[in-house]
């Protein structure tokens, strides 16, 4: 659905020998393999290791120079809440198709961070190791091991998490809407143990960072830029093609006019993420069909049962109870997943 793509240079590490040499150079001369990919290899050596951890006791080797320039910038970060921050923003740098983000409410501050596409699934390794580089970053800045206060998981148990609690030192929140770690924001002042630049110089890489992501991004098609920012707000925000149109920075006349260009509609898109993203929580989730519908942008579960009845020839309700069924024909596994 999307075109995500990691770093080859992260994808190498975390999968060894020559299991990641299938990249792409990008515009910029650096190599990418595409995120789907990732996760499946990744899906494969966390099912064989023991306890399901690998993922996590991965994430716990990266060093800043491993994350190349975004590595740079956050070992030069004046304090933690600088670099969680960074982390935040940068990812894209390292990995396409995701939506991370970094937030302090009271005492607690937290990084979530969701793969958009619904297609990408199963997912677990993924998030485990993107939310244990988390970890490791904090730890670098001087957080103990055991201060976590939450960690949540968008998917339910493949198997007893009390392995995966004893390794994290708290037991995980599973079926959640989101992937995050959540410890006391009283670390956030806390500078690197390893010494940090100046303010000014972190400032100035991290602008220089983030004019890089803007090149990068302007050279995506109108589509795909579209399309994440609809995966991005379902269930979240406005669907409206207004809205989006807003937040791309154009109007609306001028989006349907590049997406007329690339031969598609807004209309279209939206149909397209609204299907996979259906299925996905149809099949995935416990969630009820009205709810489904509403985060769908349906103006009611009548409206949502006939596109699902138009697109896959059964009701919304039918979707799911196939997808619980061994014989569930091309729909994807449900709450294993």
């Amino acid at each position: 659905m999307l075109n995500s793509v990691i770093s080859e240079a992260i994808a190498g590490t975390v999968l060894g020998g020559d299991d990641a040499g299938h990249g792409q150079p990008s515009v910029e001369g650096e190599g990418f393999v595409p995120l789907s990919f990732f996760v499946d290899r990744l899906e494969t050596l966390r099912q064989r290791s023991e306890g399901g951890l690998y993922a996590w006791t991965v994430g716990e080797i990266f060093t800043f120079d491993m994350l190349g320039d975004l590595g740079e910038i956050i070992a030069c970060a004046p304090t933690l809440g600088h670099a969680m921050r960074q982390l935040a923003q940068g990812l894209p740098m390292l990995q396409s198709g995701a939506e991370t983000s970094f937030t302090v409410i009271d005492d607690e501050a937290r990084l979530s961070y969701r793969v958009l596409d619904p297609e990408i699934w199963p997912r677990r390794g993924d998030a485990e190791i993107t939310l244990s580089l988390a970890q490791n970053i904090c730890m670098r800045f001087g957080m103990p091991r055991g201060a976590l206060r939450q960690v949540g998981l968008e998917y339910v148990p493949d198997r007893d998490p009390s392995e995966c609690a004893r390794h994290l030192r708290v037991m995980p929140r599973f079926d959640q809407t989101e992937n995050y770690v959540a410890f006391p924001a009283r670390f956030l002042s806390n500078p690197s143990v390893t010494g940090s630049a100046g303010t000014q110089e972190f400032s100035e890489r991290s602008r220089a960072l983030l004019d890089r992501l803007s090149r990068r991004q302007s050279r995506l098609a109108t589509g795909e830029l579209v399309r994440a920012r609809i995966l991005r707000h379902i269930g979240r925000g406005s669907l409206g093609q207004a809205s989006i149109a807003s937040e791309l920075g154009m109007s609306d006349r001028s989006l349907r006019r590049k997406l007329s260009v690339e031969a598609t509609s807004y209309h279209d898109i939206l149909e397209e993420c609204r299907r996979a993203q259906g299925e996905a929580l149809l099949t995935r989730t416990e969630r009820s069909l009205g709810d489904i519908a509403h985060a769908l942008g349906y103006s009611d579960q009548t409206a949502f049962s006939r596109a699902f009845s138009r697109w896959f020839s059964m009701c919304p309700s039918e979707i799911r109870k196939s997808a619980r069924q061994p014989a569930a024909g091309d729909l994807r596994p449900g709450l294993a997943g």
